[in-house]
């Protein structure tokens, strides 16, 4: 999503509120984000995670950030 969407991992930290390496240093680790965390991410580069079954979308919303 990052890449796709012409930003710097750097520069999407910085705008869902955490430091300007996490995202960076959380990849290059191999440690996963938190749901939350991927649902900000994925707002913010232009995209949105959805749950789909039983012939529905369900739209996940982020909450306050807490990584």
């Amino acid at each position: 999503m990052i890449t796709q969407c012409g930003k710097s991992a750097r520069t999407v930290s910085k705008d869902i509120g955490r430091t300007p390496t996490f995202l960076s240093a959380s990849l290059a680790q191999g440690n996963g984000v938190s749901v939350n965390t991927l649902i900000l991410v994925a707002n913010e580069t232009g995209y949105e995670l959805v749950l789909k079954g039983r012939g529905e979308e369900i739209p996940l919303d982020p909450t306050t950030p807490s990584e």
